[in-house]
């Protein structure tokens, strides 16, 4: 009897101090308590002071769906896109095989630029892979990012849902089937970070770069009395059969540690050096048929590297120096290499 008792008292108390817990939790003290203990027991504490204390802490824990931005750093802070800003900034291609397409701007009206400048990519040369970069890119319409995903995903897939709004693949083959990479970082944000996302889900895409600014709702603005404006997240997205997008961001698959300052110098000129491309260029870059003529013989890419001639590297062509990119092609090279390999 005594040995059942200890049993089941056993069991009762951690529960009981569980909710003892949870009553602590949830009968924490109020805002203006605190307000009057702090204004009367700390020195040089005033009411303006716990005031500020108290937003800060307000935002800060709910910094996924709230943000407090001034007429000075709206453009920033809000996600505001550059409306002069091209839906493709760039587009080119790397070694003859690797398209690459950067977007400025995704909004519904560019996504048809867009598409007709992955179509041009794609039929004009024959890819083996597709980097995406959207650093820096911008776009408050969300469903944008749906309609982009068409041309990567096919199947009549679920994509994405906004606003009660549900965008699925086309029901046939996708436009482009081949690898993609997708270049991000802190200034990602909007459709074009929802657009990330998709691909990441649909196709694997591979996310390198940095972890994205986290805007991937419909927000509503407030302008309060001091003339701020708080913006709330109001209408978030939801990606496939219904998976919730987490906010705070999207974590890339490869980090690469790079400042914005100098992504924005890699943007018009990849091949400069920068202070970013240190780690990248220290070693010499095999091309891809280097790459696969090792793999058969089964030899060690970076020792045959330091003992063969210049010859065998692929010295004709600039050196990529921008890192995320420089990343990017190499995974490329490496899934062809892969694909070679396997025969498929």
């Amino acid at each position: 009897m005594r040995l059942g008792l200890r049993v089941m008292r056993g069991r009762i108390l951690p529960i009981l101090a569980l909710l003892s817990t949870a009553a602590i939790v949830v009968a924490g003290p109020s805002l203006n308590e605190l307000r009057e203990v702090l204004i009367k027991h700390l020195e040089g504490v005033n009411e303006t002071m716990v005031e500020e204390a108290a937003v800060e802490g307000i935002l800060r824990r709910f910094s996924n769906q709230v943000m407090l931005v001034t007429n000075t750093t709206r453009p920033l802070a809000s996600g505001t896109v550059d409306t002069n800003a091209l839906p493709v900034a760039q587009s080119r291609v790397f070694e003859d095989r690797y398209g690459y397409l950067r977007i400025g701007r995704l909004e519904s009206n560019s996504v048809s630029e867009i598409t007709r400048q992955l179509n041009e990519l794609r039929s004009s040369n024959q890819l083996q892979g597709l980097v995406l970069d959207l650093r820096f890119a911008g776009g408050r319409d969300l469903s944008a990012a749906g309609y982009l995903a068409q041309w990567f995903v096919g199947g009549n897939r679920p994509l994405m849902e906004w606003k009660g709004q549900r965008v699925t693949a086309q029901s046939g083959p996708s436009s482009y089937q081949g690898p993609v990479v997708v270049l991000v970082n802190g200034q990602t944000r909007g459709a074009p970070e929802v657009l990330a996302a998709i691909l990441r889900t649909q196709i694997t895409a591979v996310l390198i770069g940095n972890t994205t600014r986290g805007e991937t709702a419909e927000y509503r603005e407030i302008t309060l009395s001091n003339g701020q404006i708080l913006r709330l997240a109001v209408a978030a997205v939801t990606l496939g059969e219904g998976q919730p997008l987490k906010p705070g961001g999207l974590r890339p698959d490869i980090v690469v540690g790079v400042s914005e300052r100098e992504e924005r110098a890699y943007l018009d000129n990849p091949y400069r050096v920068g202070e970013g491309s240190a780690e990248i260029v220290s070693r010499p870059r095999l091309n891809e048929a280097e790459l696969v003529r090792m793999k058969r013989e089964a030899g060690d890419p970076e020792g045959a590297a330091r003992s063969r001639s210049a010859a065998r590297l692929d010295s004709g062509a600039p050196l990529v120096r921008d890192p995320a990119l420089a990343r990017g092609l190499d995974l490329l090279k490496g899934l062809n290499v892969l694909k070679l390999g396997t025969g498929s």
